[in-house]
């Protein structure tokens, strides 16, 4: 079982413990976008992207891309406006639109 199969079971479980508990993860992603020190106009690709949590430690004129398989997923980025597409964790080339 990979992670595609993994989080189409579990995906509305994480997203729900994500909303109930924020903290979990909050300050190893903003530690880990604050080293990254990107600038405006670099682009951030996020995969697996999961709830897009990532994009809110983004500067505002970076730009974040994420990419994840699990559609559940894709739908909260959408959802919360966040800049996410549905493919593989394989991705070779995608249309950033």
């Amino acid at each position: 079982m990979g992670y595609k199969d993994i989080f189409d079971l579990r995906s509305v479980e994480y997203i729900n413990a994500m909303i109930t508990y924020p903290q979990i993860r909050y300050n190893e992603f903003k530690k880990f976008i604050q080293e990254l020190d990107l600038r405006a106009n670099e682009k951030f690709l996020d995969i697996p992207c999961g709830t897009g949590l990532c994009k809110s430690f983004t500067k505002p004129l970076v730009k974040y891309i994420g990419v994840d398989p699990c559609s559940s997923f894709i739908l909260h980025c959408k959802a919360h406006e966040i800049n996410a597409i549905n493919d593989n964790l394989f991705v070779q080339s995608f249309n950033e639109n």
